[in-house]
């Protein structure tokens, strides 16, 4: 287990590392500057701002002093917020984004696990095929589809839902983002569950414990289900970090004051700090949730334990 971790912390940190090189050269290489809006600057003040933030040396220079200031954990200033740290910024917001991930996911669990669960146990019956069908609608309807379909129908049309706004976790403003969100995340994760499930109730074991006279209850939940999971926790990490990265539209779209709302901000204003703290925090929840699915998987799966 151990030379597991290890080992995915190593390319972990190779990820992060060609992840800052690609976000460092790409944002240098966008035509204009991040003070090119600003009007009627004198030349030799602009280029007082750019020696204050380190603009004005060569790239090479510029990356290597960038990177061992990440290493220390400082972002830099906001060049679009004069005298905001980054890590300040996304202090703030951060959380926001965070709650809505976790919300959402307990949504796609919630919806997707036992959507899954019941297809394989009803397999090509009208439950089982009405059920995918559904699933497969959900993955085409993409989130800036459905968000804006649930903020006019529930929230403006029949007033059950605030359809914009942000009054923390436990509050009703969460409800329509985070549902759509989940949704499309369920309708992935129930169709993987139906297929884990359909993988190990064709195992000759589960034929032993039906001939046996076992009730089905008992053979999906106790015999079943813990390897039939094993594609859904696959899933289950990469898929909460990009609900995370993936609420930056449905941000938008709601009004949430999160890291979506920074980082198109940061990218209209040419913000390098701020564009590469967004992106370097997205790519650490990645590696963080594949290294959590990894574990997990060690667990569920005893061959990878012997291996």
């Amino acid at each position: 287990m151990l030379k597991t971790i290890l080992g995915r912390l190593g390319q972990g940190i190779l990820v992060l590392l060609v992840l800052y090189s690609l976000t460092f050269i790409l944002v240098r290489t966008l035509p204009g500057d991040p003070f090119m809006e600003e009007k009627a600057i004198p030349e030799h003040v602009k280029e007082k701002k750019k020696a204050a933030y380190g603009l004005n040396d060569d790239l090479p220079t510029q990356y290597l002093n960038n990177l061992g200031k990440i290493l220390k954990g400082d972002f830099g200033y906001s060049t679009m917020m004069t005298g905001r740290d980054v890590s300040e910024i996304i202090k703030h917001s951060f959380p926001v984004s965070f709650q809505l991930g976790i919300a959402a996911m307990i949504i796609a669990m919630l919806i997707g696990i036992p959507a899954g669960i019941i297809s394989a146990a009803r397999k090509n019956t009208l439950i089982d095929f009405s059920t995918m069908a559904i699933a497969m609608i959900g993955i085409c309807l993409p989130s800036f589809v459905i968000g804006p379909i649930l903020a006019t129908w529930i929230g403006q049309s029949m007033k059950l839902l605030p359809a914009a706004g942000w009054d923390g976790f436990f509050s009703s403003s969460i409800i329509l983002p985070a549902v759509t969100l989940g949704l499309i995340t369920g309708a992935y994760l129930s169709r993987l569950t139906r297929a884990g499930m359909l993988d190990i109730l064709g195992q000759d074991f589960i034929r032993t414990a039906q001939a046996k006279g076992l009730k089905e209850k008992s053979i999906l939940f106790k015999h079943a289900l813990k390897g039939g999971m094993i594609p859904a926790v696959a899933y289950l990490g990469p898929a909460f970090a990009g609900t995370i990265s993936g609420s930056i539209i449905i941000e938008q779209i709601f009004h949430i004051p999160g890291m979506g709302q920074q980082f198109i901000k940061a990218i209209n204003k040419q913000d390098p700090f701020l564009i590469q703290g967004c992106v370097l925090l997205y790519g650490s929840l990645i590696v963080i949730a594949n290294l959590v699915t990894d574990i997990v998987q060690v667990y569920l799966n005893p061959r990878l334990r012997k291996s």
